[in-house]
């Protein structure tokens, strides 16, 4: 009559099922059979693996990208400033027109505005 702790495992929980299903049984009984066989009814919630975060080398450091957009803000600088008139507002403002993205032709621009001691530029349009 042998078996594994398995089939011993088995054997106690469909007795401990046997015992809370049983109509005719005392209630505080078939309530600590039903406590007891939870344990062998519903597997237990194990936790997942832990990630192992590794930081990644940036692929520019800080000081390159600094110095690129430092680059690009005294670029836009030294462009011509345009007069136009803000359609909102209709206040006239001075901006700067620069080319579109992705190597625009030049006959279209997009205009920015650096409000006078203002310490960042706003698109005017799209």
């Amino acid at each position: 009559m042998g078996g594994g702790p398995k089939r011993v495992c088995k054997a106690a929980g469909s007795v401990l099922k046997s015992i809370y299903l049983n109509g005719e049984l005392p209630e505080s009984l078939k309530a600590k059979a039903a406590s007891a066989a939870i344990a062998h009814e519903v597997p237990k919630l194990l936790p997942e693996r832990q990630l192992e975060l590794k930081p990644e080398e940036p692929e520019r450091s800080l000081e390159e990208i600094y110095q690129q957009r430092l680059k690009r803000q005294n670029e836009i600088e030294k462009l011509p400033l345009v007069a136009q008139t803000d359609p909102e507002t209709g206040v006239m403002r001075l901006a700067h027109r620069l080319p579109k993205p992705n190597g625009g032709n030049g006959a279209t621009t997009r205009t920015i505005e650096k409000p006078r001691g203002a310490a960042t530029y706003r698109w005017l349009n799209g």
